[in-house]
């Protein structure tokens, strides 16, 4: 048995064998922490940059609080930065560097016949390739702490001055260790499975993406095969982040805690396993590919197969989705690759098809993989869930609203001792409105029919004619997807909360035109607006629902609407029982005059502080409006009461002058919007060749015309508008408004045009549209709109 002072002896003898590596890391660190600092440090007080940018406190003070976000930059390393590199660097090549003589005969049969168990020289190199790293690391991150925090305890902010810095640099620190501990522990793992360093590198990068690869892989197959497949890829990209060591470091999709403790016990374990299979490797083998010949088979195979199922979706694919092509590309890959293993396990060419067998039975594997997907053996596209296995349902659809936000979708991110806010759209997905909306029982069979419409499409043809998920219900103005069936297609996601707790998704491309009725009364329903509109399900005495002020944005302006206190929840109340009786037949016929924005009181000292601080309100004043409908009466009174001047539309004397234009498009079929009722035209419309009218644009600056024109217009730009509100996109109308510069535009179209030009800097403009059925007759002759465009192009359903 070793004494004592003999393993300490060990330590040190292993340790100089290793100085360059030692020289390494500390060069490395000390470029990266204290010298890398100090040059910032140098740049920030010295360049004469101009910090007026930088949220912050007094001027004077903003060099000093962009060295603490910079020293902070540096040092976190669980967020995928420059350290994160570094540290998975260094596991790396430490974890090679320690055990890279066994892929060596000589040296192998060296360190074997030493009389030092291989328990303990497996312990020996491992403690020493962590001290290489630890040492450096920690000595010069806490230098660097110590020199940010000289300068930056002048901003008296929380976690600034020496101690702050110093916490913050051994927090992380203790983080960066646990990255190291994994990656250096796969590292091993490669090393003991291995007998060749080249071969040990691929086993690596097996390791670190064969798992993300094969989940890639499968998630193309069904993408590509499922026509109603529907990717929750929040679920997806934590999957990834499970599925690799190297993702889990480097990905933020699981809690940071949870991330951090993963790390350390899975790098103990892998330790484990590889000291487990050191004490079990023959030094023999040294020199070869694999370590193990058990091994060889089960590794081939799995490299084998899912190398041919992605030749086969890439051939398929490119071949216009071809069976044949798909099949010769597996069966070439299968070859290419298993030839390709044999070589790399023999080092003999000769060797590249051994194992026939086993090659005849991957390409087998892969090509019933193939199959199960390219003839949906399971009936993915087809199924749907028995009532009495559903516990709930939902749908969203981009045809009936986009995603509604809320306030607390605005987050809060460290930077330099300060709140740094930014609005986070894809925080709230259309996952997170599926996953909140809960219709009952009596909304089954109109989610069963959005269902089966949607099954019947993907069996004719793909997903329906062309379809896609479109952002505006308004697009069925163009023409439809589908030629003459006069359908028109949309995106439905739909979702089956099961009783066993899954949930079931599918994305199906439906006629909205057919299923109108399942869809309005899918609308209607209070379920439905809860998850789409979460306004509407704020609890009483939740942070959201503790409301403070109300701002609103109407075609003019966007303002702050003075309303007392005690008035809030009133107009709280009343707004969110008018929405919730809002059905879809309300909304094609009423417009939206305004939006709302209610602000809860976190939401107000969020942008108070930031407002402070010399921050952007452009998050705050663009983010969780609610559209105000022209029916909402009780809503619009207590607006009015508030003294409000709601502009529900522009009034003429705001106006300087109208431009009407007509939308033109490229030149298909599916893009004519005019028809010239002349023989050029119908020879176009039977030859198939669309060909546009040179239609000019109408200038009005007359006020009477001005108010003719504004009356029939509406204006769709708020940032909540209604989707299903029949406009004409065909002809748009831009309104240039008034300012206290400008002056009255006259003259005909050129001068019109040259003084809009001159004075466009002191001059704003909306879009306007006009509403299918009230577009005067003067426009329709100029522009040659018939009542077949209108019904065609201006239905809404």
């Amino acid at each position: 048995m070793t004494s004592r002072s003999s393993f300490f002896d060990l330590l040190k003898e292993n340790m100089k064998r290793r100085l360059w590596s030692i020289a390494l890391s500390v060069i490395v660190f000390l470029f990266y922490f204290p010298i890398a600092t100090l040059m910032y440090i140098d740049f920030s007080l010295n360049s004469g940059t101009n910090y007026d940018m930088i949220p912050g406190i007094d001027a004077h003070l903003r060099p000093y609080l962009n060295i603490f976000s910079q020293f902070k930059g540096f040092h976190i390393a669980t967020d995928g930065g420059v350290v994160i590199s570094v540290i998975i660097f260094f596991a790396v090549l430490m974890g090679v560097s320690a055990f890279t003589y066994l892929h060596d005969k000589k040296t192998t049969d060296f360190f074997h016949s030493l009389p030092v168990s291989r328990k303990k020289i497996f312990l020996i190199r491992n403690i020493n390739s962590v001290i290489i790293v630890a040492v450096p690391y920690l000595v010069f991150a806490l230098i660097s702490a110590l020199i940010a925090g000289m300068y930056t305890g002048v901003l008296g902010l929380p976690g600034t001055g020496v101690a702050g810095c110093m916490a913050f640099a051994f927090k992380n620190y203790l983080a960066g260790m646990c990255v190291f501990l994994l990656i250096y522990a796969t590292t091993v793992l490669a090393m003991m499975l291995t007998a060749h360093r080249a071969v040990a590198v691929l086993a690596l990068m097996v390791f670190f993406f064969y798992l993300p690869a094969v989940l890639a892989l499968s998630v193309s197959y069904m993408e590509v095969f499922f026509h109603n497949y529907y990717a929750a890829y929040e679920k997806l990209q934590t999957a990834y982040q499970c599925l690799s060591p190297l993702y889990w470091v480097c990905m933020d999709k699981i809690d940071p805690a949870v991330q951090i403790a993963g790390a350390l016990i899975g790098g103990i374990l892998l330790l484990t396993v590889s000291g487990w299979l050191y004490g079990r490797r023959r030094s023999e083998t040294a020199g070869q590919a694999m370590v193990f010949s058990v091994t060889k088979a089960p590794i081939r195979i799995m490299i084998v197969i899912p190398a041919s199922l992605a030749a086969g979706i890439i051939f398929y694919s490119m071949m216009k989705d071809s069976t044949l092509w798909g099949v010769f590309g597996m069966a070439a890959a299968a070859v290419l690759t298993h030839a390709l293993i044999e070589i790399i396990y023999h080092f003999d060419f000769r060797k590249l098809l051994s194992h026939k067998l086993q090659l005849i039975l991957s390409f087998a594997a892969a090509a019933c993989v193939f199959a199960f997907f390219r003839f949906d053996v399971s009936g993915y596209d087809s199924r749907i869930p028995d009532d009495s296995k559903v516990a709930t349902a939902g749908i969203c659809t981009y045809y009936l609203d986009d995603v509604f936000q809320d306030d607390g979708h605005i987050v809060s991110g460290e930077d330099g001792g300060m709140h740094r806010y930014s609005y986070v759209y894809s925080d709230r997905s259309e996952t997170d409105v599926l996953k909140a909306m809960q219709l009952g029982s009596d909304m089954f069979n109109a989610v069963r029919a959005i269902a089966e419409d949607g099954i019947a499409n993907s069996k004719n043809n793909g997903a329906g004619p062309d379809a896609e998920q479109y952002g505006y219900g308004q697009m069925n103005i163009y023409p439809d997807n589908s030629g003459s069936s006069g359908a028109d297609y949309r995106n439905i996601v739909v979702v089956w909360h099961l009783k066993n707790g899954r949930d079931m998704y599918r994305s199906y491309s439906v006629d909205v035109k057919k299923l109108r009725a399942q869809i309005d009364s899918i609308y209607d329903t209070k379920e439905y607006k809860y998850a789409v509109y979460p306004l509407t399900s704020f609890e009483e005495g939740s942070p959201e629902r503790d409301i403070t002020g109300v701002n609103y944005q109407d075609c003019m302006s966007k303002d702050h609407l003075n309303i007392a206190e005690e008035d809030i929840d009133r107009l709280y109340e009343t707004y969110c029982r008018e929405l919730l009786e809002l059905t879809a037949e309300d909304r094609r016929s009423t417009p939206v005059v305004c939006d709302l924005q209610f602000k809860s009181r976190r939401f107000q000292q969020m942008a108070d502080e930031y407002y402070g601080r010399n921050g952007y309100l452009g998050v705050f004043s663009s983010m969780a409006f609610y559209p105000v409908y022209e029916s909402f009466d009780e809503t619009l009174r207590i607006i009015d009461e508030c003294g409000a001047d709601i502009n529900g539309k522009i009034r003429p004397d705001n106006i300087n002058a109208l431009v009407i234009s007509g939308s033109m498009y490229d030149d298909s079929e599916q893009s004519e919007i005019y028809i010239d009722l002349n023989e050029a035209a119908l020879e176009a419309k039977q030859t198939g060749v669309t060909k546009h009218q040179d239609i000019e644009d109408m200038i009005i600056t007359d006020t009477d015309e001005i108010a003719e024109i504004l009356d029939c217009t509406e204006f769709s730009g708020l940032d909540a508008g209604n989707s299903l509100y029949p406009y004409f996109y065909g002809v748009n109308v831009t309104a240039y408004i008034k300012d206290k510069n400008s002056s009255r535009i006259t003259g005909d179209k050129d001068e019109v045009y040259a003084n809009i030009a001159a004075e466009s800097a002191g001059m704003s403009s909306v879009m306007l549209y006009f509403r299918t059925d009230n577009i005067p007759e003067s426009i329709r002759k100029h522009f040659r709109i018939t009542d077949a465009e209108l019904k065609k192009y201006g239905t809404v359903y």
